[in-house]
């Protein structure tokens, strides 16, 4: 257990240097009432800092690098994770991520429900990267799909489809088939 814990602190401060967390923090709910507001307030830079709760939505980033996080961020307890949900509610994909040319970071979330209608290549129902470098990292994906009402398709990524990523330290449960393309 102490290794475990040793291991994600290191973790943590690893993290804290490599995301560089220099712009402005935008906090939700306090600064703007919903987590596509902030994101649509933010700059290249810029954290959005997302408190516990549920957040039902599509969530679109698109031409800027920012990083989307719960409050693990900042405190490394992996509560925080199971207690800020982003949800598709088996409505939509979760979150889209489309040309972005700087890194963009996503940490610290339960992204759940997550649909997405249709078979094809670029598809997944909880997270769908594409023209985009991320860093995906402690979040838990669960009860995301692909495909249509009579025919569920994890091989498509059911959890997230992604080009040119990182993805490391996340909890995939239930449809959790990943996609990942590097283009070099």
């Amino acid at each position: 257990m102490k290794t475990i814990k040793n291991n994600a602190v290191f973790t943590l401060i690893l993290f804290m240097a490599w995301v560089r967390v220099s712009g402005l923090i935008i906090h939700v709910p306090d600064d703007y009432p919903t987590v596509q507001a902030g994101i649509d307030a933010a700059n290249s830079g810029d954290t959005v800092l997302v408190a516990p709760g549920i957040y039902y939505g599509g969530f679109e980033i698109s031409g800027k690098g920012i990083t989307l996080a719960s409050h693990y961020l900042i405190s490394g307890d992996t509560l925080s994770i199971f207690s800020t949900n982003l949800n598709g509610s088996n409505s939509q994909r979760v979150l889209n991520v489309e040309w972005v040319t700087e890194t963009t970071n996503i940490i610290g979330f339960t992204i759940t429900k997550g649909y997405f209608g249709g078979i094809e290549f670029a598809a997944a129902g909880g997270a769908g990267i594409s023209g985009s470098n991320m860093y995906i990292a402690h979040n838990r994906f669960t009860y995301n799909k692909v495909g249509n009402q009579n025919m569920w398709c994890d091989a498509y990524g059911g959890a997230i489809f992604a080009i040119n990523s990182v993805i490391e330290n996340n909890i995939f449960n239930f449809r959790k088939f990943i996609k990942i393309l590097k283009i070099n």
